[in-house]
């Protein structure tokens, strides 16, 4: 297996490397500080998985995500990241990411994370799962259509002002919107809905 991991932390990456080679077998990792070197190793040799941080100094770990696409659709990525936020997770997802596991995350997690996306699979880890999970089954929950797209924008980060401007529509009408499915889902923020909007996006994805 050929892994590739992208930190600005030489801590961070010789860690991961080395927790990595000893957990599984015939394993090569080669290693990059930012974006840019990381889009150059993978142009000249594909990896199995790409294991990156959503902070990198220039072009973010999202941008990477992008510009690996760009060379290879079938890019395995797995974000590896501090930010535990559903925003941040949910955008990794949206831009193809395969995994996404927290830094402070138990070891055998990172591992189980690397094999799955590794064999096609996908990773989220436990505790994050756990909570789309809990609430996996409010989306039966029936939506007008314009309520389904908000909660689409929802899951990819948009901010209430960024969807009224996308839909064309006041701050005030999404906002009642907003609130309108908080009441039919149940729940009283809209981290929840973003909860509810990535979960749905995964199962989506599963079914794929």
């Amino acid at each position: 297996m050929r892994i590739l991991i992208v930190d600005d932390h030489l801590v961070a990456r010789e860690g991961a490397a080395c927790l990595l080679q000893a957990m599984i077998g015939s394993l090569q990792v080669h290693e990059a500080e930012n974006a840019d070197g990381a889009l150059a190793l993978y142009a000249e040799q594909n990896f199995d998985v790409v294991v990156a941080d959503v902070n990198l100094p220039g072009k973010d770990g999202y941008q990477l995500l992008e510009g690996l696409f760009a060379i290879d659709d079938r890019v395995r990525a797995l974000m590896f990241s501090m930010h535990e936020e559903t925003g941040f997770v949910a955008r990794a997802l949206r831009l193809g990411a395969r995994g996404y596991i927290r830094k402070s995350a138990p070891a055998e997690e990172l591992i189980a994370a690397v094999k799955a996306v590794a064999a096609g699979g996908r990773y989220v880890e436990r505790r994050l799962a756990t909570e789309l999970e809990a609430i996996a089954d409010q989306c039966e929950v029936r939506l007008t259509p314009r309520e389904s797209e908000i909660l689409r924008l929802l899951g990819e980060g948009k901010s209430v002002r960024e969807i009224a401007s996308e839909c064309g529509r006041t701050y005030k009408t999404i906002s009642n919107c907003v609130g309108g499915m908080k009441s039919k889902f149940g729940v009283r923020s809209a981290a929840d809905l973003v909860r509810i909007s990535i979960s749905e996006s995964m199962r989506r994805q599963d079914e794929e």
